[in-house]
């Protein structure tokens, strides 16, 4: 921050936290406002009655002190003004960097989608494959029991139990069915 902007940074209540040049002035104003009463006052011989040229110094006086009020007021408008177009870029910088990274986020997550959706159509053709390799096999296996004398049922060296063909198919086939 550059030091005219710490000059005339004004903080959240509405006091200076720098004083400038400005500031200054109007200090240097006042007091001589002050001053400049002071000796009216002793130079004044009527205290209750003024006259014309006294009360011209007054509204003279009065004027200068409400113009650099206004002067003041006019500075602290400013640097508000300032403040706050500094904070509304920062708002739509940030604004800018968040839509940025939400849009990064759904392109990522929309590579993966494609991805997993890829990779279950790959399976779901190898699934049929094999189910189709199964009905294959199965059948040229039943067209070999019914060509065999004893044919239709089919005995598990491993367990001892004895399967029918067609329970054989069932079993494989409840194995690769599509959930």
């Amino acid at each position: 921050m550059s030091s005219s902007n710490k000059n005339n940074f004004v903080d959240k209540i509405g006091g200076r936290l720098c004083c400038s040049k400005n500031d200054m002035e109007i200090s240097k104003l006042r007091k001589e406002n002050a001053y400049l009463r002071k000796s009216l006052d002793e130079l004044s011989p009527q205290k209750g009655e003024r006259s014309d040229s006294e009360k011209n110094k007054l509204l003279l006086e009065r004027i200068l002190s409400l113009e650099t009020l206004r002067e003041k007021n006019a500075q602290q408008l400013l640097a508000r003004d300032q403040e706050i177009c500094s904070l509304w870029q920062q708002g739509h910088a940030a604004e800018g960097e968040t839509v940025g990274g939400l849009q990064a986020q759904i392109d990522h997550y929309v590579r993966e989608a494609d991805q997993r959706k890829k990779l279950f159509q790959s399976l779901k053709a190898e699934t049929e494959d094999v189910k189709n390799k199964l009905v294959s096999v199965s059948a040229k296996c039943q067209e070999l029991e019914s060509s065999r004398p004893g044919a239709g049922q089919q005995s598990c060296p491993s367990d001892g139990q004895v399967f029918t063909t067609s329970t054989a198919m069932k079993m494989y086939s409840s194995c690769f069915e599509l959930r």
